[in-house]
């Protein structure tokens, strides 16, 4: 996610302006889906998981259900069917 996404969602609620979860998950879909460099990237990922490669993703976040790296997974295996 860009900076400014991520820092409204982590530290949104410092400024009266707290960021749910559902509302981050569309907003990091829609700058990875308006980015054309974050859209191939997502497409070399998918297709290097398609030859068999194993692509881990990594991250930190407390709250490991509600990550980024969560989003980008399903987006790899959309790419994949």
């Amino acid at each position: 996610p860009s900076k400014k996404l991520l820092n409204d969602y982590q530290y949104g609620w410092k400024y009266g302006r707290p960021m749910k979860w559902e509302e981050f998950k569309e907003e990091f879909k829609k700058e990875i889906i308006g980015n054309a460099d974050a859209q191939k990237k997502i497409r070399d990922f998918a297709d290097r998981c398609l030859k068999g490669e194993t692509i881990t993703l990594l991250s930190y976040d407390k709250n490991k259900n509600k990550c980024h790296r969560f989003i980008i997974r399903s987006l790899l295996r959309k790419k994949r069917k």
